[in-house]
């Protein structure tokens, strides 16, 4: 298992890949869920930085140990993430009903007609601008768009207000053929099962 820069990899490979066969490979429909929780893991012996960039090379989250200082937050804690949901689904275009299947303090996660894979929603301290420290929710959603194609979003909503403060595709643009009729004979021909 490599790390992103491939500095350290030696360090890493088998913490890494025990963690991955633990959250990952042990599931039945390992994507992108269990993927979610594998990166999201934090070691609490291990407080070193994690930086998560989107497919343009923008950072979108930083996460330290405590050596990683932020400001008090600006704003108050008033929604709760079930309302977080609600404002994340309508900052990205949506009308959705999350009906909430699981929650641990910090972590909740729903379920929604219209969605591929539960909404995750996590309470979050984002730094926002200098001095502009803000709690937030982080949250996942994915869903097909009207062309069929797979949307995966992580919003981060403002915890007093439910302003969107930002959103990153976490789906990478695919384009190309995959498979050309005229180059296989027999790919029009029908079987007799």
């Amino acid at each position: 298992m490599l790390t992103s820069s491939g500095l350290g990899d030696a360090v890493v490979d088998a913490p890494r890949r025990q963690l991955f066969e633990r959250l990952v490979l042990r599931h039945e429909r390992p994507w992108p869920l269990a993927q979610d929780r594998f990166h999201a893991h934090r070691w609490p012996s291990r407080p070193d930085i994690s930086v998560h960039m989107d497919s343009g090379n923008n950072v979108f989250r930083v996460l330290g140990g405590e050596s990683y200082h932020i400001a008090a937050p600006t704003n108050q804690m008033m929604l709760s993430s079930s309302e977080a949901a609600q404002a994340a689904s309508r900052a990205l275009g949506l009308t959705l009903s999350p009906v909430l299947a699981e929650s641990d303090g910090l972590h909740a996660v729903f379920n929604a007609a219209g969605t591929l894979d539960p909404i995750r929603v996590d309470q979050k301290i984002v730094h926002v601008a200098q001095g502009d420290d803000r709690f937030a929710y982080q949250a996942t959603v994915s869903w097909l768009d009207d062309q069929k194609q797979q949307q995966y979003q992580l919003a981060l909503i403002d915890a007093q207000d439910g302003a969107l403060l930002a959103n990153y595709s976490l789906v990478e643009t695919f384009t190309g053929r995959v498979f050309n009729v005229g180059a296989q004979p027999t790919a029009n021909m029908t079987t007799g099962l």
